[in-house]
């Protein structure tokens, strides 16, 4: 009986619905498959649990179980995330892989970031104060060489010698101008920008949401959050034409420009290198500019030069949200933007969105993201927003 107790109290707090128990794996969707694999594993209570990415298919009702499961876990847990939320809840002790070297933090992900911009600014005022050094240092040989003496020649040299032997510092990585991204509405929209009135959508005979109303003004970042199989992605689908609602209506404001992301259907051209995809489609960026903004999406050196029909599906949908982000667009409508990113990526992305002069609408499971970014949040529960 508690085997089973175990099990079902799992099922509920992956996601998974009290029909869902019956049904066949083969009919699960990917993500599905991907949470029932995480049951097994944590129904196992192995000594050590190794989990990558395991909040990618959760919605945050799943999440905050999951947390919950870990924190109470008594074998160790080794996670790869870049869920940050999800990692100050969990984790003591961070691995950080940069450069080929590992280094180890004591403490979660905040106390990690925290410690690693001190250690960052310590090593830049080294290296400063070493090229100031070696700046004052040639100045001075320079000075010696110009009297032309033997004795001033010597002490040139020698000077040189001392030089020569000091070990460089290299200059602690710096992305923050490299790599910001900013997205530039090419109009700006009327006040009123999206007016949804009373949209009802549902399949096979059952209500995703009712009724659902609301409407978005000039400048606001609303994230919409809700469990999975609520109807999120539907309604982005609906309000961007992509689905026809079963009642109700929506309109977009005066002058709206809007730009949709949806890992489902990405716009891309398969026979073209990412850098062609971008450059064809931006004829006025240089070249800097483009390598800089797919080095925001984690596309560095030679990734560039790859065709598009090579990349993976996150990588896909790494490139599309680059494509969307320097299209101008003044109302900017994402479905889980954050995905396929790693913290700095969407680091990048949040301060890009925090600074854009248009309006966004979203669907997230990402709380740190939603928090920084959101200045209203519309949750879907019941079939209706709350």
């Amino acid at each position: 009986f508690s085997v089973r107790s175990e099990i079902n109290g799992m099922i509920r707090g992956l996601g998974f619905a009290e029909e869902d128990k019956e049904r066949s794996i083969s009919t699960l969707s990917g993500g599905q498959k991907t949470r029932v694999a995480l049951a097994k594993l944590l129904l196992k209570k192995p000594s050590l649990i190794m989990l990558d990415e395991p909040t990618n298919h959760l919605d945050l009702r799943s999440i905050e179980w999951l947390e919950g499961f870990l924190q109470s876990y008594k074998g160790a847990v080794l996670i790869v995330a870049h869920d940050r939320y999800f990692l100050d809840r969990i984790v003591t002790k961070v691995f950080e892989i940069e450069n080929g070297k590992l280094s180890v933090f004591t403490g979660d992900y905040s106390t990690y970031a925290a410690r690693k911009k001190e250690l960052r600014d310590t090593q830049m005022k080294a290296y400063l104060n070493q090229q100031a050094e070696i700046a004052h240092q040639e100045q001075v040989i320079d000075k010696l060489k110009s009297f032309n003496r033997e004795k001033s020649i010597k002490r040139a040299e020698s000077r040189e010698k001392m030089l020569d032997k000091i070990e460089r510092l290299d200059k602690p990585a710096d992305t923050d101008d490299a790599m910001k991204l900013k997205i530039t509405p090419s109009i700006i929209s009327g006040r009123d920008v999206l007016s949804v009135s009373e949209l009802s959508k549902g399949y096979d005979g059952m209500k995703l949401f009712e009724g659902v109303s609301f409407d978005i003004r000039r400048g606001e970042r609303v994230a919409v959050i809700g469990d999975n199989g609520t109807g999120k992605t539907t309604l982005l689908k609906i309000i961007t034409g992509n689905l026809e609602a079963d009642n109700g209506s929506f309109s977009l404001g005066v002058n709206v420009k809007p730009g949709y992301y949806d890992q489902e259907h990405q716009v891309l051209h398969p026979d073209k290198t990412l850098f062609r995809e971008i450059s064809d489609d931006f004829p006025a960026m240089d070249n800097t500019k483009i390598r800089n903004t797919l080095a925001a999406f984690l596309f560095y050196g030679d990734d560039v030069f790859k065709q598009v029909s090579a990349l993976s599906g996150g990588e896909r949908g790494r490139l599309s949200l680059a494509k969307l982000m320097l299209g101008n667009a003044n109302f900017l409508i994402l479905d889980e933007p954050t995905n396929h990113l790693d913290i700095t990526s969407k680091e990048i992305l949040e301060n890009a969105l925090n600074e854009y002069e248009g309006t966004v609408l979203y669907v997230s499971h990402d709380r740190y993201f939603i928090n920084r970014t959101a200045t209203r949040i519309l949750a879907l529960e019941g079939g209706t927003f709350t």
